[in-house]
Parts: structure tokens; sequence; C-alpha cells
């Protein structure tokens, strides 16, 4: 095989692969400042849209001010929630993003603990969960 038919076999058999897996987009209002990865987020309002592949998760302000992009693992439940939410991790006034739900689906996003977070827990007295609603596009 040449390189070129190469090339041409891998990018067909990737859009094969994704073509089953439809963007899905989720808008939350966030009232506080949130952490993702190493960014640090301002409160206010988000689209969180997976793309191309599940395992990247695109965090966007509405405003277009503020965009970062995180890898992130499955999730499942076995009570699907009723409605889209968004879970933080919540140590002191510190918060992290750290899961995303659809409404009426058991699979959701779960992003993995990060240093900074692990940092944080570790001289934090507890961490307790804070809830944010979102809409689905």
């Amino acid at each position: 095989m040449t390189r070129r038919t190469l090339v041409v076999f891998a990018v067909v058999a990737f859009l094969a692969a994704t073509a089953g897996y439809s963007q899905s987009t989720l808008v939350g209002k966030i009232p506080f400042e949130f952490r993702v990865g190493k960014s640090i987020l301002p409160a206010g309002e988000y689209e969180l849209t997976s793309s191309l592949t599940p395992q990247i998760l695109r965090i966007r302000s509405t405003s277009g001010n503020t965009s970062v992009m995180t890898l992130v693992n499955a999730a499942e439940t076995l009570n699907a929630p009723k409605e889209c939410k968004l879970v933080f991790n919540r140590y002191g006034n510190t918060y992290f993003l750290s899961q995303v739900w659809r409404a009426a689906n058991n699979r959701g996003t779960a992003l993995p603990k990060t240093k900074a977070e692990r940092e944080v827990a570790r001289n934090a007295s507890g961490m307790e969960l804070a809830l944010v609603t979102a809409t689905g596009r």
C-alpha cells in the first residue's frame, strides 16, 4: 500500500467510527468561579459541547470570552436524571467541574481529578457537591 492509500484508509476509518456520534450541547448558568483542568473560569453562562469524539468536552462561555477543552471519561448511573445537570466538587469556596449529565440518559461524562483538585482536597476539611441545572440543545 502506498502512503496516500494508508492516509485515506485512516481518515475513512475515523469518520466511520465517529459517524454515529452526534454533537451534544448543554447550556448552564454557573453562579460561581470554577476550575477545569488548569483553567479557572469566571461565573457566567457556558455551553458544554461534546463533538466528534465523546472523550473531549469543550466548555465555552456564551459571550465567547472563555473557552477550554478537556479530556473526559464515560460515567454511568442506574437512575437517569430527570433534567440536565452539571456536578461540581466543592472544597470551601473552590469549585471543580466533576460530571455532566443529560436528562433521561444514564450515561454521562466525568472529568478526572486533576493534580490541583487533589491538592485542594488534601488541604480541605471536606467536600460537598454543587449542582447546576442545564438545558440541552
